[in-house]
């Protein structure tokens, strides 16, 4: 199987339950936002202070109720120039909670998944309140594991996930079974993401 391709694999996998989860009347008041146009433009930079190779690739402003909005942040961090193994190659991703009360680690992906068992990307999308994690990896031997979580932002809680297994065929996944893998939810610090979408865990970059 040829890794480069996990992102195709994804998009059919999960294509038609992302294409459900559009804006549904008004109880959709999030919205992708341009960094340079938040209100709050500095939130992200502030973040990447100190970090090597750390830019800003997404912010996501959630607005609940009047006078209580928070913001999702996505930071990118560009793999070394001499990254040898598979794992090594990994663009990691951060997704930060920031609100009044401080910021808290959701979660940490690669932007493509280089080899099997590697950890790979995840597709994530903001209704409401609401953030969901959906999550692909291949490994060895033509297997495939998934992973779906949703996260409560007001909470900073899951609420419901699912692991599964299976095995590759083509770019999807068939023979889907459980995967039981207990984790327990990290408490969002810098080395503790509320959710594990790769089983083993992913480093922060310091």
């Amino acid at each position: 199987m040829r890794f480069h391709q996990a992102r195709l694999a994804r998009l059919m996998l999960f294509g038609p339950l992302i294409g459900g989860l559009g804006c549904h009347g008004e109880g959709v008041t999030t919205r992708p936002t341009d960094t340079a146009k938040s209100s709050r433009p500095a939130a992200g930079a502030a973040m990447c202070d100190g970090r090597e190779g750390c830019r800003v690739l997404q912010t996501r402003e959630v607005h609940t109720r009047p006078g209580d909005a928070l913001q999702v942040i996505q930071l990118g961090f560009r793999r070394p120039t001499d990254a040898g193994d598979d794992v090594v190659r990994c663009d990691r991703r951060e997704y930060w909670l920031v609100r009044p009360a401080g910021k808290k680690l959701l979660a940490i992906d690669c932007e493509q998944q280089w080899g099997a068992d590697n950890p790979g990307p995840a597709e994530t999308t903001v209704e409401d309140h609401r953030m969901t994690f959906r999550y692909l990896e291949h490994g060895s031997n033509d297997t495939c594991d998934t992973y779906t979580a949703t996260v409560d932002l007001l909470s900073f809680r899951i609420e419901t996930e699912q692991r599964l297994t299976g095995e590759a065929a083509g770019p999807g996944c068939v023979n889907m079974r459980p995967l039981h893998m207990p984790i327990t939810p990290g408490d969002g610090a810098a080395n503790r993401p509320l959710v594990t979408l790769h089983s083993e865990g992913l480093p922060i970059q310091e």
